[in-house]
C-alpha cells in the first residue's frame, strides 16, 4: 500500500465550523478585516459621488423621459451603495455579491454618461465605481468567513 503524500493539496475545501460558538475564534472572525472596511468606506464615498451625479443630472439636463430615468438610475445606484455598505458592516453575506453588481451597472453608466457629456464628476464617481469594485472582488471571501461567523453566534443566542 503507498503512502500518503503529505504534499498533495486537500481534495475537499474544508469547512469552517467553531466548536465554541461563544469563544473569542467566531468573535474574531466576525470583526471586519481592513479590506472590508476599504471596501466599506469606498462605497460611501461611491455612493456620494453617485448622488452628485444624479444632483447634476436633476439641474444640467432638460426635463424629459431619458433624464427623469438617468436620474432615477443614478439615485438608485447611489442608495444601492449604501445599502452595500450596511450590509458590510453587519456581516451580511450577499452584500459583497451585490456590490459587484452595483459597482458593475454604476461603472458602465457613468462611462456612457461621461461619453454624452464629458461631464468630469462621472470620472470622479466612475473611479470610486471601480475601486469599489477592486476591494468588493478581493474581499468576498472575508465577507463570507465573517456571515458564518455571524451565523454561528446567532446560534448560540
Amino acid at each position: 500500500m503507498p503512502e500518503p503524500n503529505p504534499y498533495t493539496p486537500p481534495t475537499q475545501p474544508a469547512e469552517i465550523t467553531y466548536r465554541d460558538p461563544q469563544g473569542a475564534d467566531a468573535f474574531v472572525d466576525m470583526l471586519p478585516t481592513q479590506q472590508v472596511r476599504a471596501a466599506g468606506v469606498s462605497s460611501i464615498l461611491a455612493g456620494v459621488a453617485t448622488l452628485f451625479v444624479a444632483l447634476q443630472v436633476m439641474i444640467g439636463l432638460r426635463p424629459g423621459a431619458i433624464a427623469g430615468a438617468l436620474e432615477a438610475a443614478f439615485v438608485a445606484l447611489g442608495l444601492g451603495y449604501f445599502v452595500v455598505a450596511w450590509g458590510l458592516s453587519g456581516a451580511r453575506p450577499w452584500a459583497a455579491i451585490v456590490g459587484i453588481v452595483v459597482a458593475a451597472l454604476a461603472v458602465a453608466l457613468l462611462s456612457v454618461f461621461f461619453l454624452l457629456t464629458l461631464a468630469m464628476s462621472c470620472v470622479a464617481a466612475g473611479i470610486a465605481a471601480v475601486v469599489t469594485l477592486a476591494l468588493l472582488a478581493v474581499s468576498v471571501g472575508d465577507v463570507r468567513k465573517m456571515a458564518r461567523a455571524r451565523a454561528a453566534l446567532a446560534r448560540v443566542e
